[in-house]
């Protein structure tokens, strides 16, 4: 309830039910009192999301509840006014979405569970299969749809950066790319409602690192050339070292110098194996 003395008048009440509102016009006449009511037919709504049917609450999940202009949300397993009628439940979890249109009556306490398939993925890589893992935080991880749109490209659900770490996603199949370097592994996985998934990329890989005395800059090449004569360039840097992750196989690494100094560049060639690191020095 609420108490003023106001002059007399016409006025309009704005009341507030956490999110839902409504305005009351009333008249205050001299020596009376005035006494408004509002009704706002409404109920309490409570949300309880979870991943799947079975598993416990998820409290990081966020649901957006809304009604023509009517609006809120919630976190976690929580508690709403929301106003009677057929309002629509959006449910996420990280990328993963979930969305109900649930009928509420006017006076009711509602529970409603509200499920957002959706699980987490942590993803490893080796440079060889049975070989060293990767440690570096310079590695990408991507999850993308399994389809492909009608260009041939996938759609980016989620991506970290660095080994071991949580990914949220929808359930489904899904792709993993993965970056290092210059080498890119494609591998198919899939998610589990209200499960934790770990799957561990091969990326077939090798480092080869260049160290070149006064060399300006050091570029890694193909070792073939095409119809016009030219290699392939795949990694370069200004500089007297240069490093790349690679997969295995021959490559030529082409050193050039200052013009200044008057020498003619280099070019040496150097064989990357999987989970090995080649040093190659180019000697001035």
């Amino acid at each position: 309830t609420f108490e003023a003395k106001l002059p007399a008048g016409r006025y309009v009440g704005v009341a507030a039910l956490g999110n839902v509102t409504r305005e009351i016009p009333f008249e205050v006449k001299d020596g009376s009192v005035a006494r408004p009511k509002v009704n706002f037919d409404a109920a309490e709504l409570t949300v309880v999301p979870k991943r799947s049917p079975d598993s416990d609450v998820e409290t990081q999940a966020k649901t957006e509840i809304t009604k023509g202009d009517f609006k809120d949300s919630v976190y976690g397993q929580n508690t709403a006014f929301v106003p009677a009628g057929e309002v629509l439940l959006t449910g996420s979890i990280g990328p993963a979405r979930a969305q109900e249109t649930l009928a509420i009556k006017a006076g009711e306490k509602i529970s409603h569970e509200l499920v957002i398939p959706s699980g987490v993925v942590v993803a490893k890589a080796v440079y060889a299969q049975d070989g060293k893992a990767v440690e570096t935080d310079d590695i990408r991880f991507e999850a993308l749809s399994a389809k492909e749109t009608l260009d041939g490209t996938r759609q980016t659900i989620n991506g970290v950066y660095g080994t071991g770490k949580i990914m949220e996603m929808p359930a489904g199949d899904f792709v993993m790319r993965t970056r290092l370097g210059k080498v890119m592994v494609e591998q198919p996985f899939t998610v589990t409602a209200g499960k934790r998934s770990e799957i561990n990329i091969d990326l077939n890989a090798g480092v080869l690192a260049i160290t070149a005395p006064g060399a300006e800059r050091i570029d890694i090449v193909e070792t073939t050339k095409d119809l016009q004569g030219t290699q392939k360039e795949i990694s370069g840097r200004y500089g007297t070292r240069h490093q790349e992750t690679l997969h295995p196989g021959d490559y030529s690494v082409k050193v050039s110098y200052d013009e200044k100094s008057g020498r003619d560049p280099k070019e040496i060639k150097a064989t990357v194996k999987a989970a090995e690191r080649t040093e190659t020095n180019v000697p001035e």
